[in-house]
This record gives C-alpha cells, sequence and structure tokens, in this order.
C-alpha cells in the first residue's frame, strides 16, 4: 500500500514538471511584446538579444531532417552577425512621432508550419489556440501584426519569429520590421 502511493506520488511529480515545461513554451506575443517595449523606448540594440544565436542557428539546423547544401550553409554562417545588424535596422528606422506613447490597441498572429510535403497556415484567430512544438520534420515561423495608435494616428507593425526550443525568436534571414501608417 505504503509502496503504490509512493510510486503514484512519483508519477503526480513528474507529470507536474512535464506539464510546466510544456507550458514554458511562451506564446509569440509575449516576446513580441518585449521586443516592442525596446523599440518603442529608443532601445533597439537591446532587442538583439532576441536574435537566433549563430551556434543556436547550427543546433537548429542540425536538428532538421532535412539541410541546406553544406555550400549554401558556409555562406549563412560567413555572414550571421552581419545580418544580424542589417536586419536590426528594421527596428532602428522606425520613423515615428512620439514613439515612445505608441500603443498597441491589438495583436494578431499566424502561423507557418514548415512540414514535409505542403506547409500549412494556422490563420488567426485559430492561430490563439494553437501550440507550436516543433520537430526535426516541423519547423514554426510566426507571422506577428501590431495595431498601435498615437496621436489619433493608426499604425500597422509586422514581424516575424521562429520557434526555437520553444522560445521566440527573431532570425535575420526572415523580413525585417515594418511599420506603416494604417489609413
Amino acid at each position: 500500500m505504503r509502496k503504490s502511493i509512493l510510486i503514484n506520488l512519483k508519477r503526480t511529480v513528474f507529470l507536474g514538471v512535464v506539464l510546466f515545461f510544456i507550458s514554458a513554451i511562451s506564446p509569440p506575443e509575449k516576446t513580441g511584446k518585449k521586443i516592442f517595449k525596446l523599440m518603442r523606448s529608443g532601445k533597439v540594440h537591446k532587442i538583439e538579444k532576441y536574435y537566433l544565436e549563430k551556434e543556436e542557428f547550427i543546433d537548429f539546423i542540425n536538428g532538421m531532417e532535412s539541410t541546406p547544401p553544406q555550400k549554401q550553409l558556409d555562406q549563412m554562417l560567413r555572414d550571421y552577425e552581419e545580418g544580424i545588424k542589417v536586419h536590426l535596422m528594421g527596428f532602428e528606422n522606425i520613423d515615428v512621432e512620439n514613439k515612445s506613447d505608441l500603443k498597441i490597441k491589438r495583436i494578431e498572429y499566424d502561423y507557418q508550419v514548415a512540414k514535409p510535403g505542403k506547409d500549412e497556415k494556422i490563420l488567426w484567430p485559430d492561430s490563439k489556440a494553437y501550440k507550436a512544438v516543433n520537430t526535426p520534420s516541423v519547423q514554426h515561423k510566426v507571422n506577428l501584426t501590431y495595431f498601435l495608435e498615437v496621436n489619433n494616428k493608426q499604425y500597422v507593425m509586422k514581424f516575424e519569429m521562429i520557434n526555437y526550443k520553444g522560445k521566440w525568436k527573431l532570425f535575420h534571414m526572415l523580413k525585417q520590421c515594418l511599420l506603416y501608417e494604417n489609413l
């Protein structure tokens, strides 16, 4: 009897730990809000910590079932740091009057799920309930759209991230951040 209680307790603790790590996968809007706040405050240089690092990129590629040819991979790695600097300019070049007063009205996002055969799109609002979990044959990209307002002007800001080990990361080979007035 005592042994079965101990076994059940161990199973309960194990399930709790597993559920904790599954729930630890941050939703993309949480990371996106942090990036937005840094951009809005003019601390764009701090956004760099949200980029997929070179070693993470290598790990990401090595974890995939199919990888790019070695020559292409070598070129990607050679230009890696410069690519991040260029991509970061998308956040630096946002020129909005009273940028520090920008307010988020709403956030929408959709996923692009890369998998063998045919990629899949999970569009808003279905994306709210979707849980992105990468496997060697399935990777996720999220397209974030921020609807913003300042001084009675409406703006739309868009950027993309990839999922790496349960964390959303900026990746310099995706589209740069774009902000435009929503007329």
